[in-house]
C-alpha cells in the first residue's frame, strides 16, 4: 500500500507504526522562490514491517534529487550504506553502476521525531545516475488530501 491509501491507513492506525515524518502532513508550494526548488511529487508507504518512509522528489539548479525520510528508531548503529541497502533493496530506486550513492544524514522533524534524509541525485542536465522504481504521484493530489483533513479540524 502506498501514497494516500497508506496516509489514511495511517490517520487511522499510526500508533502501529514508527513515526512517519510531519512532511506527510502538510502542503507542498510548486515551487520554492527563495530557494529556487521545485517540488515535482511524493509517494510513502512501508519498507519492512511496520517502518513508513516518505519521499518527495524535487529540483534545484538542473539537479533532480529524490529524498526519502525513514524513522531512526531500532537503526540508529546502521552505517549509511546499510540505510541506502535497506531502501535499494526496498525498490525505491536503483543506482545505476558507477554512480555515486546517496547522502544519508539525520534529520529531526519539527514534532521531533528522528529521522534519517536519504538524498539520491536522480539526475542533472548530463546524466542519469538513478532509476526510480518507487511510482511518484503529483503534490496536487497530498495538497488537496492535506487541506481538506486541515479544514476537518476547523
Amino acid at each position: 500500500m502506498q501514497g494516500l491509501g497508506f496516509l489514511k491507513e495511517y490517520g487511522k492506525h499510526g500508533s502501529e507504526y514508527l513515526p512517519l515524518i510531519d512532511h506527510a502532513g502538510k502542503v507542498f508550494p510548486g515551487r520554492d522562490t527563495k530557494h529556487g526548488e521545485v517540488n515535482i511529487g511524493w509517494n510513502c508507504g512501508l519498507v519492512d514491517g511496520n517502518r513508513p518512509y516518505f519521499a518527495e522528489l524535487w529540483a534545484v539548479d538542473g539537479i533532480t534529487v529524490l529524498t526519502t525520510f525513514i524513522s531512526q528508531i531500532g537503526l540508529e548503529t546502521q552505517r549509511p550504506g546499510q540505510i541506502d541497502r535497506m531502501l535499494d533493496d526496498a525498490g525505491l530506486y536503483r543506482m545505476l553502476p558507477g554512480t555515486r550513492r546517496p547522502a544519508v544524514v539525520p534529520f529531526t522533524d519539527q514534532s521531533g521525531n528522528s529521522f534519517y534524509s536519504v538524498n539520491v541525485i536522480v539526475g542533472d542536465e548530463v546524466m542519469t545516475y538513478a532509476e526510480r522504481t518507487l511510482g511518484i504521484l503529483p503534490f496536487s493530489l497530498l495538497n488537496k488530501y492535506n487541506e481538506s483533513t486541515m479544514n476537518q479540524g476547523e
